[in-house]
């Protein structure tokens, strides 16, 4: 299961910039995945952490490029937040699409993290 995904993040242009899923898989991390298939073909995964301190960290969202623009990504962190208290993800400050969605589903800019990113958090409301 795990190759499609490598192989999905191969593909885009994000590679050398974050740490990679194979990266925190090889230093024995725990990993959760979602992952989002379109004709039987890794169209998006998301993976996540859960915190020490309960809370979960989206370590990654990625969408092949010709199944961007679909709703995936909106899908899978729903999944991952309708089960979380509290969610965390990083993500650069120039990565205005993400920044809307993740806006749209209630995270708020947290933190100035370094070399621009920042860090977004989302919070369940207690009603």
């Amino acid at each position: 299961m795990i190759r499609p995904l490598l192989a999905l993040e191969a593909a885009t242009d994000t590679v050398g910039v974050w740490t990679t899923l194979a990266q925190h898989i090889d230093k024995g991390e725990s990993v959760s995945l979602l992952v989002e298939y379109r004709d039987r073909t890794v169209a998006a995964y998301l993976a996540y952490q859960i915190e020490d301190d309960g809370t979960t960290h989206v370590l990654r969202v990625l969408t092949a490029k010709p199944c961007q623009r679909q709703g995936i990504a909106r899908k899978l962190l729903l999944s991952v937040m309708a089960q979380a208290e509290r969610v965390t993800l990083d993500v650069h400050i120039t990565n205005h699409p993400a920044l809307a969605l993740y806006g749209a589903l209630g995270f708020e800019m947290d933190a100035l993290l370094s070399e621009g990113y920042v860090r977004c958090v989302w919070v369940k409301s207690v009603q």
